[in-house]
Formats: C-alpha cells, sequence, structure tokens
C-alpha cells in the first residue's frame, strides 16, 4: 500500500528480499513482529478502510473512536500477544440473499480479530508474495483481474 509507514515497508523489503534470493529459507521468528504497535496500528487503519460491520460482540470503529477506546484495543491486543495468550472470538454469521434467490453465508469477525489477521498479512505476504505464480491475481495487492 502507498499510504503504508516507512518503517513497516523497511520490514516488509527485508522479508521480501530473503524470501525472494532463497526459496528454501525458513523464517522462524515472526511472530514477535504481529505485536509491534506500529504493524497493529497500521492493521487496525486497513481494517477500518474496509468499513466491516460489527461482530458478535457488537462494537463498531466509530464507537471505538468515540469512547477513545482505540489505543487501549491496540494495547491489549499487544499484550495477549506478546504473552501468547490471545484467543479469536466466534464469529458472528448472517446468510444474504443473492440475485438468483439463493443465500451466500457472511461471517463478520469481532475488530480485534480483524486486526490481528490483517497485522498476520501484513507481515506474512511479503514471505510468500515472491513464491506466487505471476498471473495468479486472487486477493493479491495491486493486481486485478
Amino acid at each position: 500500500m502507498a499510504n503504508t509507514p516507512v518503517n513497516i515497508r523497511i520490514l516488509q523489503r527485508k522479508l521480501y528480499l530473503r524470501s525472494k534470493l532463497n526459496s528454501e529459507l525458513r523464517f522462524y521468528s515472526l511472530y514477535d513482529k504481529l505485536s509491534r504497535l506500529d504493524i497493529l496500528e497500521e492493521a487496525y487503519r486497513r481494517c477500518k478502510a474496509n468499513k466491516g460491520g460489527a461482530g458478535i460482540d457488537g462494537i463498531t470503529f466509530s464507537y471505538l473512536e468515540q469512547q477513545k477506546k482505540v489505543v487501549a484495543l491496540l494495547k491489549e491486543i499487544q499484550t495477549q500477544l506478546q504473552q501468547k495468550n490471545y484467543r479469536p472470538s466466534s464469529v458472528k454469521r448472517v446468510e444474504i440473499l443473492k440475485d438468483n434467490g439463493k443465500t451466500r453465508k457472511l461471517g463478520f469477525p469481532i475488530i480485534s480479530d480483524r486486526i490481528v489477521q490483517m497485522a498476520m498479512t501484513i507481515v506474512m505476504q511479503p514471505v510468500y508474495e515472491p513464491h506466487l505464480h505471476e498471473h495468479s491475481y486472487g486477493y493479491r495487492p495491486c493486481r486485478s483481474a
């Protein structure tokens, strides 16, 4: 992403280059990167930009910001990740009607789970990206079918 902070882009670039130069390399110590506050803040920013609905807890991005609880949430996630006791919550499930009359299941994770998932994406994507086929486009940044 073009607006990604420089320190995160530097980390991503290092991971990308190490992965690209040695496809046999195993990355054993990426978990600590998830709990970096700058990565969690970027993950929050990206999740908020996706404009998802509330999970089973009913908490929305606007509620967190109105109550000034964003920093507290990120610090709580950081602590749980550092202590290795983070556990994802259940996902709110709804069915939405499709044009053909059938329904499609949709899941809404709570915001903290979305943040952790996005943090995983920020850290792991540069490791796997150089090994994907150049014509694979699904869910990859800056690529569209």
